[in-house]
């Protein structure tokens, strides 16, 4: 089975090639799946990761609410017990791809990646969980 990163890239450059619609998130992660990449009904769980090792899993039978400021820049999952807020740039294909169970993993971006890399690409600076409200 393909790693996390590999399967990011496939569904990025599926998406690229098919104009970027919902309709094409969709259909990459059809083909990913098809591909045995990512389990048919999509991951069972999610990995919050933080780069001084901290990690949390949910599992996807209890996100209750997702959703991304206009900016793009914030997302905030809900699950039963937990807030988690994902704070970073560009961060529409990330709320797709949880959306749509197609992500199994979301890493912090290390400080170099963030100052090193395009501005324009997606980046998750910060992870934040919190009790639910």
């Amino acid at each position: 089975m393909a790693g996390n990163s590999e399967i990011d890239a496939k569904l990025t450059a599926l998406r690229n090639r098919s104009g970027g619609t919902a309709a094409a998130v969709a259909s990459a992660a059809a083909a990913a799946a098809a591909a045995e990449e990512i389990p048919a009904f999509g991951f069972q769980t999610v990995d919050f990761v933080k780069t001084d090792g901290q990690r949390w899993g949910f599992p996807y039978a209890g996100l209750s609410s997702l959703h991304m400021d206009k900016g793009k820049t914030a997302l905030t999952a809900r699950f039963t017990f937990q807030e988690v807020t994902i704070k970073g740039r560009a961060l529409d294909e990330l709320y797709d791809r949880i959306l749509n169970r197609a992500v199994g993993v979301v890493s912090e971006a290390t400080k170099n990646a963030r100052d090193f890399g395009d501005e324009k690409a997606a980046a998750v600076e910060s992870i934040e969980v919190n009790e639910a409200k």
